[in-house]
């Protein structure tokens, strides 16, 4: 079920003490648009709540009100300005804070090697398509990105993540080189037409066949 309270002291993390405390205030919003219902379907449907610190099962929307409420904040306790803040927001593994990170980066943070690094820890299916959708498509590197993403193991939710970061960038207009294309599609493994994956296959092989 959602937590509706987490110690951010006891996250693996290297916080400093003004971290844990701009963490404990964004937790109490989370805790303002708590929904345990929702967590608790997201366990019973995806098995994935559990994989996270926290999940206080808030809607994406409400997640997106709390974003913009810290963008028009003048609170220095939920000021958020580094690579390294966002990082931590990331890497604290609550579900809320994961979101936060993906919708408040500056663009200009947003480089081939970020998203690989937060590739590298996300815990989720539900992350590896979030990362994509808010974020990694951002970049101006998306071949750099996908090559640099193709050197990690290859799981699940590497292959789901790529999927959707070369599916963004096309949507928004950032080719891809055929080479690059031709990269992830010889790495994925044989897929049930009705999955995710064959339909993200199909797309890809249909942009080669242009």
């Amino acid at each position: 079920m959602a937590h509706s309270h987490i110690d951010v002291t006891s996250l693996q993390l290297d916080l400093t003490e003004e971290i844990k405390e701009k963490l404990h205030q964004l937790c109490r919003l989370f805790q303002s648009r708590m929904n345990g219902a929702t967590a608790e379907q997201m366990r019973l449907c995806y098995g994935e709540s559990k994989n996270y610190t926290a999940n206080y099962g808030v809607a994406l929307s409400d997640i997106k009100d709390i974003a913009e409420f810290i963008r028009n904040s003048n609170d220095e306790k939920l000021s958020f300005k580094s690579e390294v803040e966002f990082s931590l927001l990331w890497r604290s593994g609550i579900r809320e804070a994961m979101l936060i990170a993906l919708l408040l980066v500056p663009n200009k943070m947003i480089t081939p090697s970020l998203i690989v690094k937060w590739m590298r820890s996300i815990p989720t299916l539900e992350m590896a398509e979030m990362l994509p959708f808010l974020t990694g498509w951002k970049t101006e590197k998306p071949d750099e990105t996908i090559k640099e993403a193709l050197k990690l193991p290859a799981t699940a939710i590497r292959n789901t993540c790529i999927n959707y970061l070369m599916g963004r960038f096309l949507q928004h207009g950032k080719a891809l080189k055929r080479d690059t294309i031709e990269s992830h599609l010889t790495t994925l493994p044989n897929c049930d037409s009705m999955t995710i994956e064959y339909q993200s296959y199909t797309f890809l092989q249909s942009q080669l066949n242009r």
